[in-house]
């Protein structure tokens, strides 16, 4: 699985490259070549921890052990339309292939979805709903953390840390480049980009309609199916933001992919404890919350009512040992 998504991307950064150095682009904009090192050089980071990181999944989540070929060749084909599919939405922005892409994406995951239900035990709720969405405010420390430049920084170095320590050496140096290489990559990248895929979209205002669709969307085509196909639920989860945040963030990527793994793993502990109820209430707080810094300079009466409210949620679950 690794080496196939590994390998497409960094033959679209080889192609991206190519492209930029056509004499067309080159007359429209002579710095079309630079950008185009810029991909390839970030394209090869990238698949560098797409590679890696599966051996941190294993180590951490368990080994995929598939009840015969043809479900290995499903999982496997069908994260690989979605990983493709992704990258073309990224790509292809407003153009015919968007949808195309949307549409492969959305007839795999409903595929994924119907062998959960026909052949594995849901994992839906502990028993108790209004639990298991109360525990999801158990992200907000994280969110808070990640909020500060300083602390998403930290949370990169020290998941790069705990990627070393479990033999994913690959990924875990892919991380420590990105983030040396992060001086050389602050000034190609717009404040909007740099908000996106640091951040996802969650200070840009209109987006947070959507919120609900992708996050279920996200839990549902991997953590739900984490009895199926155990770690490759979670390296999917992580892998599944690499196209976003390569094409929009370049060298950052593997330092942001580092921090969403984080995310992830606390994200996890909940699904285990309070199903799929909780991993989406978990999940939506972090998102909710994680641009909580920048949503004070352009949304401050939203943010800070926001905070209260999960502040309150937040102590009301700890006193309760929810």
């Amino acid at each position: 699985m690794q080496r196939i998504l590994s390998i497409y991307t960094f033959a679209v950064a080889v192609a991206l490259f190519l492209l930029l150095l056509s004499p067309f682009l080159i007359e429209l904009n002579p710095m079309a070549p630079l950008l185009g090192v810029l991909l390839l050089t970030s394209g090869a980071l990238t698949s560098a921890f797409v590679y890696g990181y599966m051996s941190y999944a294993v180590r951490e989540w368990g080994e995929f052990a598939p009840q015969g070929v043809g479900l290995m060749v499903l999982f496997t084909l069908s994260y690989a339309i979605m990983y493709m599919s992704i990258m073309a939405i990224v790509l292809f922005r407003g153009a015919g292939m968007l949808n195309l892409a949307i549409w492969a994406s959305f007839l795999v995951s409903v595929a994924l979805m119907l062998y959960m239900l026909r052949h594995v035990p849901l994992h839906i709720t502990s028993g108790n709903p209004i639990a298991d969405v109360a525990a999801g405010v158990k992200m907000l420390p994280l969110a808070l953390i990640v909020g500060l430049p300083l602390g998403w920084l930290i949370v990169a170095l020290y998941e790069a840390f705990k990627m070393f320590t479990r033999q994913a050496v690959l990924a875990a140096a892919s991380v420590v480049v990105s983030i040396l290489l992060l001086p050389f990559t602050l000034p190609y990248i717009t404040a909007e980009a740099f908000v996106i895929s640091v951040f996802g979209a969650q200070a840009t205002g209109v987006e947070v309609l959507a919120w609900p669709g992708i996050i279920a969307w996200e839990e549902l085509t991997t953590r739900f199916l984490l009895p199926a196909v155990g770690p490759l639920a979670n390296y999917m989860f992580v892998v599944l933001h690499a196209p976003s945040r390569w094409l929009l963030a370049l060298f950052l990527a593997p330092a942001i992919l580092a921090v969403i793994s984080m995310g992830t793993r606390w994200i996890t502990d909940l699904y285990k404890r309070h199903g799929l109820l909780g991993a989406v209430s978990a999940h939506s707080v972090y998102n909710g919350m994680v641009a909580w810094l920048i949503g004070l300079i352009y949304f401050p009466l939203l943010t800070i009512a926001t905070f209260i409210v999960l502040l309150i949620a937040y102590i009301y679950v700890k006193m309760h040992k929810l």
